[in-house]
C-alpha cells in the first residue's frame, strides 16, 4: 500500500469513527502539507506537454495563505526538448511556483488548485542555452493562467470515496481543513 493509500485511508478511518461517535455534529479535519505532499504522489510526475517542450514537476512544496484562501505548490522542474533525437542538451533542472484557488468538485471527488497561476520560475540548473526559447516562453507567462491542477482524487485512492463528501473547505495557518 503506498503512503497515499495509507493516507487517505487513515483520513476515511477517521472520519468514519468521528461521525460515528458524534452523528450529526460536525467534524474537521486538517490535510497538514506532509499529507497533501503524500496524496498528490500518484498524480506525479504531472507532465506539462508544450508544443516541442516536455515539462516535469515533482516534489511539491505547499504554501498555505489562509488569508485569500490560496495555495502555492512550489514544485522541481525537469525541461526537455522532445524533438532532441539525443540527450546531448540534457534536461534542465528548474523551480516554479504556481498558486490558486481551492476548490472541491463534488461530482468528481477531486480537490483542485484551479485558476492556477505561474508565479515564480528559476534556472537551477543546466545548460539553457537550448532551451531558451522555453525559459523565455515561461517567464513571459508568470502571471498567467495554467489548466486546473489536481491535489486529490479521492476516487483514484481506493474504497470510502463515496464517504469523502465535504461540506466546506478552507484554507488554514497549517493546511487544509476540511469540514464534513
Amino acid at each position: 500500500m503506498t503512503t497515499a493509500h495509507k493516507t487517505f485511508t487513515r483520513l476515511v478511518f477517521s472520519l468514519g469513527l468521528a461521525l460515528t461517535a458524534l452523528h450529526a455534529h460536525a467534524v474537521e479535519m486538517v490535510v497538514t502539507g506532509t499529507e497533501m505532499q503524500s496524496l498528490m504522489k500518484p498524480f506525479l510526475p504531472y507532465r506539462l506537454d508544450l508544443g516541442e517542450w516536455k515539462v516535469d514537476l515533482t516534489n511539491p512544496k505547499p504554501e498555505f495563505q489562509p488569508d485569500g484562501q490560496h495555495i502555492a505548490l512550489g514544485f522541481d522542474m525537469a525541461l526537455q526538448d522532445a524533438a532532441a533525437q539525443s540527450a546531448t542538451a540534457g534536461p534542465l533542472k528548474a523551480y516554479g511556483k504556481i498558486g490558486g484557488q481551492l476548490h472541491y468538485d463534488g461530482e468528481t471527488k477531486q480537490l483542485q488548485l484551479v485558476k492556477p497561476t505561474l508565479l515564480d520560475f528559476q534556472v537551477l540548473e543546466g545548460n539553457a542555452t537550448p532551451f531558451a526559447p522555453l525559459v523565455d516562453q515561461l517567464k513571459t507567462r508568470l502571471g498567467y493562467h495554467l489548466p486546473i491542477i489536481i491535489l486529490l482524487d479521492a476516487q483514484r485512492l481506493g474504497p470510502g470515496a463515496q464517504y469523502f463528501t465535504p461540506s466546506s473547505i478552507s484554507v488554514v495557518q497549517n493546511g487544509v481543513s476540511l469540514n464534513f
